[in-house]
């Protein structure tokens, strides 16, 4: 009734990667309700969770307006209802970090969780070109290999045209993603313009314009009687400087809840069609099939992503020092404490003149309407977290790596250091398992990332089966400025 049954009837066909009216759309709705059949049964909540840019952080907007929050207020009490609860967790990251798809794909164990149901990817406005298809191979499948093999959904802020056509991830490469995983194990995009365009009078991206068409206000604004004008005002905003607006971020939510929902009632279909034969209190008991997690050997083989990083039963290990993040990192930096390293005695803590860590969310505090910035619930959650040297007198930063089945290693930089000038700096020294590594080997990896891969792969003296090898980064001059100093911000794992 909101959108109307001709609009939302275009919206089925147009505004996502598999249309809601191809049946493969509804095979992948089915493994979606695979994991809320497990947490219903269990009476526990079911957990997204989302990487992405600034967009899914709501920059240029309250947070409270955000994509997450509103998808968590219009899917909470349907949760509760069921006798569970619901959870979303944003690691949307801006800018000022330097971050882009192709190194945050890696990270998502630390980032939203082992635990989560769905993932949730928006690096869209990144991918130029390209379309991101080698990443979205790349996410989908480190998501299958969390504890609760969750599907992806791809988001996207565009994508649609005026055109009568279907524009929503509608290019080969990603189109072949859709159709390798979709209907078996849940893969699907959504593309808010794919939505907007279905509606009369919607000119397009035109910043700050309030309305498009149909609605001029969100639902909770046009409910609540005690809002200023100002605020009333900003709840009509369809967009802010590439960003939705809360208006447009309503939009994006509800493409999302329609699909959500859309499982959801597969989920209680299933129950109730077998409620004879489950109890709430044992585990599935004769539908094992909800709690067999997906195995690396049982995917397609991958199209685009490289075989020896996406073929493995675990996603990469990861430390990401910025925030938000809800995980556990499986990459540590080793504490001046540990007598087991290999470097015991030659570590500094941060307070001894040792490497320093740093966090900075000044840009994320200046991305919320001035009219706004005093309400509470609209602080953003993300900044830029670092550990950083400029004098050889930090000593070594150490870094504990987990089991690696590749045996490689990157090292993510933020400015004042950039790939380039990591790789050329002659005062850096990295060691593996005791080692000097050739800074001639080094390469910035992923093109076009902040990363630097330090190591390929495994040398042929090294034996990874027991675990833990150790990496060791310095500066070999005392003083040394900003620009030849070392920023790191993400240690990643294969």
């Amino acid at each position: 009734e909101y959108y109307g049954a001709t609009a939302l009837k275009k919206i089925r066909e147009k505004a996502y990667g598999i249309p809601l009216t191809h049946p493969k759309s509804a095979e992948g709705l089915l493994y979606v309700a695979r994991n809320m059949v497990r947490e219903l049964l269990n009476g526990e909540k079911y957990v997204v969770g989302m990487i992405g840019s600034s967009v899914a952080a709501a920059h240029d907007n309250c947070h409270y307006d955000g994509y997450d929050r509103q998808v968590v207020r219009f899917l909470s009490p349907i949760w509760k209802a069921a006798g569970s609860d619901f959870e979303f967790r944003n690691a949307g990251e801006g800018g000022a970090c330097g971050d882009n798809h192709r190194n945050q794909v890696y990270c998502i164990q630390h980032m939203v969780g082992n635990d989560i149901d769905l993932l949730t990817y928006s690096w869209t406005y990144f991918e130029g070109k390209t379309r991101g298809f080698v990443e979205h191979e790349k996410v989908l499948r480190w998501a299958l290999m969390l504890d609760k093999s969750p599907a992806t959904y791809l988001f996207s802020a565009g994508q649609g045209k005026k055109e009568d056509k279907h524009n929503c991830f509608a290019d080969s490469n990603n189109q072949k993603l859709l159709q390798m995983y979709g209907s078996k194990y849940g893969f699907q995009a959504h593309c808010l313009e794919g939505a907007l365009y279905q509606f009369e009078g919607y000119p397009g991206k035109k910043w700050g314009k309030v309305g498009y068409g149909m609605h001029n206000i969100t639902r909770y604004g046009e409910n609540d009687p005690n809002l200023s004008e100002e605020r009333k005002t900003s709840l009509g905003v369809v967009w802010r400087n590439w960003h939705p607006g809360p208006l447009g971020f309503e939009v994006a939510s509800d493409l999302f809840a329609h699909l959500h929902t859309s499982a959801l009632k597969q989920a209680l279909r299933f129950i109730a069609s077998k409620s004879q034969e489950i109890s709430r209190a044992p585990l599935f008991a004769d539908f094992k099939e909800f709690s067999m997690p997906v195995m690396a050997s049982s995917l397609p083989v991958p199209a685009f992503a490289d075989p020896a990083e996406v073929t493995n039963d675990a996603p990469p290990g990861c430390l990401n020092l910025e925030k938000p993040t809800f995980g556990y990192h499986t990459v540590s930096i080793v504490p001046p404490t540990d007598d087991l390293s290999p470097y015991a005695g030659q570590i500094k803590g941060p307070d001894d003149g040792g490497w320093r860590l740093g966090f900075d969310n000044r840009e994320a505090k200046k991305l919320v309407p001035k009219e706004e910035k005093y309400l509470p619930q609209c602080a953003h959650l993300d900044g830029c977290g670092y550990v950083r040297s400029q004098s050889s007198n930090t000593g070594w930063l150490v870094i504990k790596l987990p089991k690696m089945d590749v045996g490689r290693v990157l090292l993510c930089v933020m400015k004042p250091t950039s790939p380039d000038s990591f790789i050329k700096n002659d005062q850096l020294e990295v060691t593996f398992d005791g080692k000097v590594l050739d800074r001639s080997t080094f390469e910035n990896y992923p093109k076009k990332s902040k990363c630097v891969m330090v190591l390929k792969s495994f040398p042929e003296s090294v034996n990874d089966s027991g675990g833990h090898l150790y990496l060791g980064v310095r500066l070999l001059n005392e003083t040394l400025d900003a620009a030849n100093g070392v920023t790191l911000t993400h240690i990643i794992a294969l």
